[in-house]
C-alpha cells in the first residue's frame, strides 16, 4: 500500500495556488476570495472532525463493543468514520469548487466567471480538464467493506497534465498505523489553518462588506446582460 496522508494532496494544492498568486500579484474578485475562505475553513473544520473523532479508537471501548446496531466494534468504528470521510468529502469538493474560479480562464464562457486573465496554476495544469476531473472523481475515501482499509483518490502531480488523480490504500488495521495517519493529518491541518488565517487577515485589513455587497450586485448584472 502506498505511504501518504489522507489530506497531503489538498495541502500541495492549496500551497501551490496561493504561492502562484502571492508570486504573481494576480487580481481576484473580492468575493471569490471571500467563498474560496468559507471553504477552506469548513473544509478544515470537517478534516478536524475525520481525526479526532472515530478514526484512533481501539475496537475495545465500551462504547464500540456494547452496540445493538452493529455485529461488531469495528463495523460501528468503519460506519461512522466512512459518514465523517463523507462530510469531509463534501467540504473538499466545494472547496475544489472555488479554487476553479481562481484558476479559470476562457474567453467562450460567461464574463463573470472570467476573474482573472491567467490562472494561478496555468504553467503547470490544463485547468479546466484538472478541476473537470477533481470535481468528477476527487474523493477523501471510503473504509472498504469489511476491511480497515481507506480507499481514496490523491491529486498525482507527477502526471499533472494527463493523468490528474489517481487510487491509493491507506492501511488503518492496526492502532499504531491510525494513529500514524492522524498525527501526520493534523500536520496538514495545522499548515492548512495558517493559510486559512492568512485568507482570512488579507479579508480583515482589505475587504469591506461594501465591497462583498457591490461585487454581488455585479455579477448578477454581468449574468443577466449575457
Amino acid at each position: 500500500m502506498k505511504t501518504q496522508g489522507i489530506f497531503d494532496d489538498i495541502l500541495k494544492l492549496t500551497q501551490m495556488t496561493f504561492d502562484e498568486i502571492k508570486n504573481s500579484r494576480l487580481s481576484i474578485r473580492k468575493i471569490l476570495y471571500y467563498d474560496l475562505y468559507r471553504a477552506l475553513h469548513a473544509m478544515n473544520c470537517e478534516f478536524h472532525v475525520v481525526l479526532e473523532h472515530y478514526l484512533t479508537l481501539t475496537f475495545e471501548e465500551e462504547f464500540l463493543v456494547q452496540t445493538t446496531s452493529y455485529n461488531s466494534a469495528e463495523e460501528k468504528w468503519r460506519d461512522v468514520l466512512n459518514r465523517d470521510l463523507t462530510r469531509a468529502n463534501s467540504k473538499v469538493q466545494s472547496y475544489l469548487f472555488q479554487l476553479q474560479y481562481l484558476s479559470y480562464d476562457d474567453e467562450d464562457d460567461n464574463l463573470e466567471f472570467q476573474v482573472m486573465q491567467k490562472g494561478p496554476l496555468d504553467e503547470y495544469i490544463n485547468h479546466k480538464n484538472f478541476y473537470g476531473a477533481l470535481l468528477a472523481h476527487y474523493s477523501c475515501g471510503l473504509i472498504l467493506e469489511n476491511s480497515c482499509t481507506l480507499q481514496k483518490t490523491v491529486i498525482n502531480f507527477q502526471e499533472f497534465k494527463n493523468n490528474p488523480i489517481e487510487t491509493i490504500l491507506i492501511d488503518l488495521s492496526t492502532y499504531e498505523k491510525r494513529l500514524d495517519v492522524k498525527k501526520e493529518g493534523l500536520a496538514v491541518l495545522k499548515q492548512l489553518i495558517v493559510i486559512e488565517e492568512e485568507v482570512k487577515a488579507y479579508l480583515i485589513a482589505n475587504v469591506s462588506i461594501n465591497d462583498l455587497v457591490l461585487e454581488v450586485q455585479e455579477l448578477r448584472v454581468a449574468k443577466r446582460n449575457i
